[in-house]
């Protein structure tokens, strides 16, 4: 099955993305690459084009369309999901993480998880939506949610865990990561582009702009992290 028969799990500029961040930092030829949360294997399939080896793993396996890609099925809620990888294939360079952060119940346990994958100086691309945007802003002001986590969003197996910026930086300097690139996804949503409340929204966005502080606008975040030597 080719790249374009799999429906990303993931909007495709924010998979171009990560990809093209991926191929900056990795170079051309990449060792073990694991994708958590990988969905149908669509940027699984992908970046196994360059890399040695990919393992895919994901809770939920139906949706699995990348038969050129392994899959591993396992409950990425489980604070020791990394440990039984590890013992199946050893430590990984890169380990990618699209969206799957704000679904699960400890992003602080994931990314310790995701540390224990990675050998000394490997890679963690990780993505999120910002949950700071200022359309979140607003929506949180006249419905008491965040945007990507209105009441259809909040059910399992859905988006739970609402990622602020500064939770994402502290989980990873604690899990002993440095942060080596900071981006982020715009979207039409996130402008207010597409009805008439997303014009609204957006019309107050840009009259709120100069006051407010934070990451202001961008539907996802990307960050781009190195596992720390240690002696």
């Amino acid at each position: 099955m080719s790249e374009k028969e799999l429906i990303p799990k993931s909007p495709d500029e924010l998979q171009n993305l990560v990809f093209e961040l991926y191929e900056k930092y990795t170079g051309k030829k990449v060792g073990k690459v694991v994708d958590l949360g990988a969905g149908t294997g669509s940027f699984s399939e992908r970046v196994s084009k360059s890399a040695e080896f990919v393992l895919a793993v994901d809770s939920d396996g139906s949706h699995w369309k990348a038969s050129k890609v392994d899959f591993l099925k396992l409950d990425l809620d489980d604070p020791t999901f990394a440990q039984e990888i590890v013992r199946k294939y050893g430590k990984f360079d890169v380990v990618i993480a699209i969206e799957i952060i704000e679904h699960l119940e400890n992003p602080f346990s994931f990314i310790r998880q995701c540390k224990h994958l990675l050998r000394d100086e490997g890679l963690l691309f990780v993505t999120t939506p910002n949950v700071e945007a200022m359309n979140s802003r607003i929506m949180f002001l006249y419905k008491g949610r965040l945007v990507y986590f209105d009441e259809y969003a909040t059910v399992r197996s859905a988006h739970i865990t609402p990622i602020f910026g500064w939770k994402l930086d502290m989980a990873l300097e604690e899990s002993g990561f440095e942060k080596i690139h900071d981006d982020y996804v715009l979207n039409e949503f996130t402008l207010g582009k597409k009805n008439w409340k997303g014009w609204i929204s957006g019309f107050f966005s840009l009259l709120l702009y100069p006051f407010v502080k934070g990451n202001k606008y961008g539907a996802n975040r990307v960050v781009v992290a190195k596992k720390k030597a240690y002696g």
